[in-house]
């Protein structure tokens, strides 16, 4: 299990503060804070009793407007780590095609170094750099 506080990172970590909402099958869905991102995973706060933990799978909704949910960006995790204060550590396995374009934008308007970020898709276009999963656009329904 990665450590929670080793902050050395594959890709540019951006400080972010965001609603989102953690989805697991069978479970009512966990509303949680963004609390960091990345093209390949996330941090987030979750102040509920029952947060997910272990090797789950899990949708991870980012609620950018909620009035509309046109907006929403889906994107498919793992939970990495979890600890006793509500901290959630996610690697995210993919993303829907429809959400894709929205996640890029996010992140790259919201980082002070845009053009590092632009230079890791351009170096990196599956986004995850290393041998395990691939974080690319997926067309599969979650199921």
């Amino acid at each position: 299990m990665a450590d929670p506080t080793d902050n050395r990172r594959k890709l540019t970590r951006i400080p972010i503060h965001l609603r989102a909402e953690l989805h697991l099958k069978g479970e009512p869905a966990c509303h949680v804070r963004l609390e960091n991102i990345s093209f390949s995973g996330a941090g987030v706060y979750c102040e509920q009793m029952h947060t997910p933990c272990g090797q789950q799978d899990l949708r991870m909704v980012l609620v950018l407007n909620p009035e509309d949910n046109r907006f929403d960006i889906n994107l498919h995790a793992q939970v990495v780590y979890t600890h006793k204060d509500g901290r959630i550590g996610l690697h995210f396995t993919g993303i829907d095609a429809e959400s894709y374009r929205h996640f890029e934008h996010l992140m790259i308007f919201n980082s002070e170094h845009g053009d590092d970020l632009i230079r890791e898709l351009t170096e990196h276009p599956g986004l995850e750099p290393s041998e395990g999963g691939l974080f690319a656009p997926i067309d599969a329904p979650d199921t």
